[in-house]
């Protein structure tokens, strides 16, 4: 065990002397020809569910993905937009192995995984370029659950490399977010609403501030919400808690949209929340838009030009209630549809000849011996004043008869 802890710091150490030398931008550029296979839509569970992290970066989208133990990439095309910022085109990808693009870091989180549970392990993964190092940069944490430590592996804008590790406290939920120049980490203690953001400058200099959510009504009584950055806790805990404690990860636009936005993703929810990436460097608590999508909304794949429907996992509560909801409304038109047939049915199944027979028959009877009508007509009236008669001057039946 210790030998291979010291293998994997030696590893990192090596890699860091390899870094200040050598220029990796081109594996990470890697041609779309070299990949292994090809993604139709990297949204469907099968891909969704082993996301590990997703950052932009020259106009790419590197999606990550966990499988047998062992980092893989799957890797997206992007078009510039200066209008579309509520949606992305994730089709037509390439999957690569990590080892295709960076061998060194694949060993290192190979040596790494060694040493941790493979059945309890979180991974999380995200790269951003760094002009100033012409290169990319990355941040890999992985957290063993079973024995409560981590694993770091973090490369500086300032040129450092760092691998760290420590003791891990098991409330903690984490998201870490691909930026323009740098990484950020967002990290939470669970139950507390304290959501702390830490800007990756350097092993030395880590910026932290607290990520705040406010919701607010407008006048059409529609709930809406609203973010801000600040050096002190958050006053209003609950919205911030509702918004931020199911995002995995995170990831800003630069190289394919302007303004850049900042996106942070929930797989559990299947949400996507949208707010300026003004906001990473904001020491002004100015308050920014917050924007919801859901995954229909945003994520848009070729099949299906204007809407993706994901392929759910129908054992999971919350993708379940997706799915009745999405299948109801067909429901309800076919079972309107049978009631309006079944009416019909019942209203119109005598033949047209009786129902005409039945709506001319008092008529024609009447037609037919007018006279007759009028002669029980008038016994009726004479029985009427007979019975009149008798009611008016009733007969005494038991009263003498006198003769004369």
């Amino acid at each position: 065990m210790a030998f291979l802890c010291w293998l994997a710091v030696i590893n990192c150490c090596i890699i860091g002397s390899v870094w200040m030398e050598m220029d990796e931008w081109a594996n990470w550029q890697i041609a779309m020809r070299e990949a292994r296979s090809t993604v139709q839509c990297g949204i469907q569970y099968e891909y969704l569910s082993k996301t590990i992290g997703m950052s932009v970066v020259k106009s790419r989208l590197y999606q990550f993905i966990v499988e047998e133990n062992k980092v893989n990439v799957i890797i997206y095309e992007l078009q510039a937009t200066s209008s579309h910022f509520d949606r992305m085109n994730i089709s037509n990808g390439g999957t690569f192995a990590l080892e295709q693009i960076d061998s060194d870091l694949d060993a290192v989180i190979t040596e790494l995984l060694k040493l941790i549970s493979t059945s309890e392990f979180h991974l999380h993964f995200a790269i951003c370029y760094s002009a100033i190092q012409e290169r990319n940069l990355y941040d890999v944490l992985i957290v063993d659950q079973k024995d409560d430590k981590y694993y770091s592996i973090t490369d500086f804008p300032s040129g450092e490399a760092d691998l760290a590790s420590g003791n891990w406290e098991s409330g903690i939920h984490l998201a870490i977010i691909s930026g323009t120049e740098t990484i950020y980490v967002v990290s939470s203690l669970i139950g507390t609403g304290r959501f702390q953001i830490t800007e990756l400058k350097s092993s030395d200099s880590k910026i932290k501030r607290y990520l705040c959510v406010i919701a607010t009504t407008g006048n059409d009584f529609v709930e809406s919400f609203e973010m801000y950055c600040t050096s002190k806790p958050c006053p209003t805990p609950m919205a911030t808690e509702h918004v931020l404690t199911n995002v995995d990860f995170g990831y800003t636009t630069q190289s394919i949209t302007v303004p850049i936005y900042l996106y942070l993703i929930s797989r559990s929810s299947r949400t996507v929340w949208m707010v300026s990436e003004d906001i990473l460097m904001d020491n002004t608590e100015r308050h920014y838009p917050l924007k919801k999508f859901t995954f229909q909304q945003y994520f848009r794949c070729a099949k299906n030009r204007w809407h993706v429907v994901p392929v759910l996992n129908l054992t999971d509560q919350n993708q379940a209630a997706v799915a009745w909801s999405m299948v109801a409304p067909i429901y309800l038109v076919i079972l309107t549809t049978l009631t309006i047939i079944m009416y019909c049915l019942i209203r119109f199944s005598r033949p047209p000849q009786y129902r005409r027979q039945r709506i001319l028959l008092p008529s024609l009877s009447s037609s037919i011996n007018p006279a007759s009508e009028s002669k029980s007509q008038s016994q009726e009236d004479n029985d009427d004043d007979q019975n009149n008669k008798q009611s008016m001057y009733p007969m005494n039946t038991n009263r003498p008869f006198n003769q004369t």
